[in-house]
């Protein structure tokens, strides 16, 4: 079972029924009793109807030919039967009666028990756990809504109606009722005084990872060093003119440099005015490259800095509010808010230079190697680059060396932006971009401060529990945590149960290439061992549970008990800087997760051509294994059959089985998927919510991901429903057909309450779809959908033009 305690037995099991597997014993004894039963009735309708003994004389001689070989009792009787032989036939005769009257006896026995069966399979399970499981499917439900309308509300109107939506959150969602029971759990963990073992033995990693969290949650020691670690931090940035004195460093504008400020604030693993990074050659999946690109923004995105945006006013006064107020709580003067308006107008400029989202979504378009020499001359002379790279890596790095820039000409602008804007603002604006990556490890009251931002951009209006913050903060031991969590509360029999529907997903996309018509059998040729080659990890990287290779990976962070929380926060930064100066030069480590295992999440990577469900996913309500199979298939089928379909969508199509970029498209296949994707952007781009359209083309990926995920699950739901037969275990008060539940779950795992004002940004910042349109969308797009709720030609969910690609 895919939760977190070991399986229970359900408390009624009639002749273990809940179970169709269980029932195997008893189904093969009625099967074998059934033949042998057809046997005995043949042998009894010869005996009444071609040998009649009545009518065989005993005193007769018989010959071969008075015999009827058709008779099998005539093998006994090929010479004249005497008295003796006669009462022998007759016994025979009554035995073989006898048998015959048994045999009927059987079936009928058979036959009732079948249909006795049939009718507790078919009774609802009415024990605690199926009735809460019920419960929680009908509770979402609004029946006042036409499903053919609108499935989303249909689906989950209920659920938005009654489930509280707290003020700390800018989105409510499945996942997010599951990420707060795994932070449950982890709480209890994390402030145990006992357990810092990792199976038996004592670890250093978990060791660290409590003493962080101890440290986040001693607000009093917190409150008692104040803002001196801060100020330290600012002194060795260089400076600002914020707060110019003894504790922060005297700025001066003579003596200040923007080479060394820039590269003290990457050092520390900050990014303003380019993000800087070692990642995997898109190229060559085999090596580590620098990647460098645009970067440096305060706020979530370019178009929020732009009078466009219908927000636009409020969001820049909140920066101005937020920023303002941080360098007064440092100790600026009434002249904070002037230096704060230079900051954002200098943001501003940045923003006007940076590459809309639609430009980079295509990896072949941003895929841009050179050297560091070449992106010197891009550069130009406000920057020594390799001097740069050299010192943030700790390593020399030569000027031949390869780089990779998905926004090359971005940097050609920066310095016409940089050459008009004076050193101050500068200044002021590389430290606060260092604050602003920090705020979490600071004061409440610069926490209360971030929070007046959040509330325009996110509709954010309280700040949840200290405790949460400091969990969510223990994350960057993601390892060790991970490992405290999965040794107790992770099912190993889960990981079985999820690589058994993945390859059942697998197959069905497998069997769905023949049905692509846009697809000539070259490219579908290539699709095919491309998805025979994708690979799965599942629950946590095996490794965390050896204590040797955990604290090995940890070895290098080390955590006085005497630090001040911010100062730990600095180090852990510093932990991670040198982490990606390690990684640059070798292979990429397959080892490491993009995830940590308590992450309520899944992803799949193009580089490795892989599949990764943390174990914080592989929990109810998104995997349920007391539910009915057609449910599991729609809920997290569906998100397996997601992450699957990523290799295949506009981007993923791009990198081949080995997790290369490279074309193994025809032009003929490449043209028609063109066309189809071209049909998703023109859908998707049409649903508007609260005023705001989606955008089509930067939701794309995703929205080809649900599309396939959604009809691959279906096809694996149908081929397990046509190999075991319908499921026994049936929910009481579920009126609903297998197919009808199917789309039930692949819809509520959907139910989403989400703030007004993040709706505004998710259009803007996030590549999925609002969770409705998640909905509404693939499930529009199904034939199957519309036969199964008998929706109308015309209708919303029915609509007269459908869209697919895969």
């Amino acid at each position: 079972m895919l939760t977190r305690m070991k399986p229970k037995v359900s408390e009624w099991q009639p002749l273990d029924l809940v179970d169709p597997e269980a029932s195997k014993p008893l189904r093969t004894f009625n099967s074998r009793v059934a033949a042998h039963d057809h046997r005995f009735y043949t042998l009894g309708e010869q005996d009444s109807a071609i040998c009649d003994v009545s009518d065989i004389d005993s005193d007769d001689e018989m010959s071969p030919t008075d015999v009827d070989f058709n008779c099998p009792m005539n093998k006994f009787s090929l010479k004249s039967a005497t008295s003796r032989e006669k009462n022998y036939m007759c016994f025979l005769v009554i035995a073989l009666l006898l048998i015959a009257c048994l045999a009927a006896a059987l079936v009928w026995q058979y036959i009732t028990t079948s249909k006795q069966l049939q009718e507790l399979e078919n009774r609802p399970c009415n024990s605690a756990s199926c009735v809460k499981n019920s419960a929680y499917i009908l509770n979402k439900i609004d029946t006042n809504v036409n499903p053919c309308d609108d499935f989303y509300s249909y689906a989950c109107g209920n659920w938005e109606k009654t489930t509280h939506f707290p003020a700390t959150k800018a989105k409510y969602t499945s996942f997010t009722e599951i990420g707060e029971q795994i932070e449950k759990i982890m709480k209890e963990i994390v402030e145990s005084p006992d357990s810092y073992q990792v199976k038996g033995r004592n670890s250093t990693a978990v060791l660290k990872a409590k003493q962080f969290y101890q440290i986040c949650m001693d607000t009093d020691k917190i409150k008692a060093i104040g803002t001196t670690p801060i100020l330290q931090l600012i002194k060795d940035l260089g400076s600002w003119t914020v707060t110019s004195d003894s504790s922060s460093g005297t700025w001066d504008a003579d003596s200040w440099e923007l080479q060394e400020a820039l590269t003290k604030a990457y050092v520390h693993m900050f990014s303003p005015l380019f993000s800087f990074g070692v990642g995997a050659d898109e190229k060559n999946s085999s090596r580590t490259i620098i990647k460098i690109n645009q970067g440096g923004l305060t706020l979530r995105n370019k178009e929020e800095y732009f009078t466009n945006h219908s927000n636009y006013e409020e969001i820049k006064d909140a920066f101005l509010q937020y920023t303002t107020k941080v360098g007064e709580l440092l100790g600026g003067d009434n002249s904070s808010r002037f230096k704060m308006e230079e900051v954002y107008n200098f943001e501003q400029r940045l923003a006007s230079i940076f590459y809309a989202e639609e430009e980079l979504i295509d990896p072949k378009e941003t895929y841009h190697k050179m050297t560091v020499k070449e992106l010197q001359d891009l550069v130009g002379d406000w920057l020594d680059v390799q001097k740069f790279m050299s010192a943030v890596l700790q390593k020399n790095i030569n000027l031949s060396e390869e780089i990779l820039s998905s926004t090359p000409n971005y940097f050609p602008s920066l310095a016409g932006v940089l050459k008009t804007t004076p050193k101050e603002v500068l200044a002021n604006y590389i430290v606060m971009e260092a604050l602003s990556s920090t705020i979490g490890y600071m004061p409440d009251a610069f926490i209360d401060a971030s929070l007046i931002l959040d509330k325009v951009e996110s509709g954010i209006t309280e700040l949840e529990p200290r405790w949460k913050r400091c969990l969510q903060k223990t994350n960057e031991f993601g390892y060790a945590t991970g490992a405290l969590y999965v040794q107790e509360n992770f099912a190993e029999n889960s990981k079985g149960d999820v690589v058994n529907m993945f390859e059942e997903l697998r197959k069905a996309f497998i069997d769905n290439l023949p049905a692509v018509s846009w697809m000539d059998d070259m490219t579908r040729n290539y699709a095919k061992q491309k998805a025979e080659a994708v690979g799965r990890n599942i629950g946590y990287p095996d490794w965390i549970l050896d204590q040797a290779e955990l604290d090995k990976y940890y070895e290098k962070l080390i955590i006085g008990k005497e630090e001040s929380f911010y100062k730990v926060g600095l180090l852990i930064r510093q932990f991670y800087s040198w982490k990606r100066s390690d990684k640059h030069g070798k292979p990429p480590n397959k080892k490491e997760w993009s995830m940590s295992p308590t992450d309520v999440n899944g992803y799949y990577s193009l580089a490795y051509n892989h599949i990764v469900f943390p174990a914080g996913i592989l929990r109810p309500p998104l995997y349920n294994p007391d539910l009915p199979k057609s449910f599991n298939f729609g809920s997290f089928g569906f998100i397996v059959g997601h992450e699957l379909t990523h290799g295949f969508d506009n981007i993923g199509k791009e990198f081949n089985k080995y997790g290369n970029m490279e074309n193994w498209w025809t032009n003929t296949s490449a043209q028609g998927f063109l066309e189809h994707s071209q049909c998703c952007v023109d859908q998707y781009s049409n649903y508007e919510m609260k005023g705001v359209y989606l955008n089509g083309k930067t939701t794309l990926s995703e929205n080809i991901a649900d599309n396939g995920g959604l009809k691959m699950a279906l096809a694996a739901y149908r081929a397990w429903r046509n190999q075991h037969g319908e499921d026994s275990l049936t929910l009481p008060g579920l009126q609903y057909t297998a197919d009808q539940l199917f789309f039930l779950g692949s819809a509520q795992v959907w139910c989403t309450h989400i703030t007004d004002a993040y709706i505004k940004t998710a259009v803007l910042t996030d590549v999925h779809s609002l969770a409705k349109f998640r909905v509404i969308g693939p499930l529009s797009n199904s034939d199957d959908f519309s036969k199964a709720f008998s929706c109308p030609p015309g209708s919303t969910m029915n609509p007269q033009h459908k869209c697919y690609v895969w």
